[in-house]
């Protein structure tokens, strides 16, 4: 259904609220790591908006400047105004959140779409249920994102071999993995 939590949403968010000390420790890190990044953006020159959130907003004016920019556009959409702005602004692809993966009328609207490419956040659901979202997206070039949905996750609990059934269950589908590592963890890239 469309706004629907997962399971496994659902299951972290409670255990967080059962130990305040970690969610608070957490926030404050998310806020620490989002000011670095947008202090690194602003610094060559993006416009960053302020956020509060675990998500910045770059400006950049227009989808032709972000092109000189070299910048390909893809947004996060929730419904189907995020999908309309996504189109007219001629973005190389759009994302589905993994709880908008039972939301098969704004799948059906996104394979209508011209928007050429799909991103499907696969944590928190089912093989089956990412092939069902695939069948709605006829034609579209597909990326299947695994990835475990805990801020920030120990690198062994990252379910990382979850790529290989991917590729086994998605073979015309690109692969990408949604790194959740902790900045502090001795795997973390960046």
């Amino acid at each position: 259904p469309p706004g629907s939590i997962s399971t496994v949403s659902v299951t972290i968010v409670t255990a967080a609220l059962k130990d305040p000390r970690a969610m608070v420790a957490n926030v404050e890190r998310v806020d620490a790591e989002r000011d670095r990044l947008a202090g690194d953006l602003r610094t060559v020159g993006w416009t960053v908006r302020p956020s509060v959130t675990n998500f910045l907003l770059a400006d950049f004016g227009t989808a032709e400047r972000a092109a000189e920019m070299e910048v390909e556009l893809l947004l996060d959409v929730f419904g189907r105004r995020g999908l309309e702005l996504a189109a007219s602004l001629g973005v190389a692809a759009v994302k589905v959140h993994g709880s908008d993966m039972l939301n098969h009328a704004l799948l059906r609207e996104i394979g209508e779409s011209p928007v050429p490419a799909v991103l499907l956040s696969a944590g928190g659901t089912t093989f089956e249920e990412v092939g069902e979202a695939i069948a709605l997206l006829p034609g579209k070039e597909i990326t299947v994102v695994i990835g475990f949905q805990a801020y920030p996750t120990p690198a062994g609990e990252n379910r990382l071999r979850r790529l290989e059934a991917a590729r086994e269950a998605f073979p015309g589908a690109a692969l990408g993995f949604a790194d959740h590592t902790g900045k502090d963890e001795e795997a973390a890239m960046w």
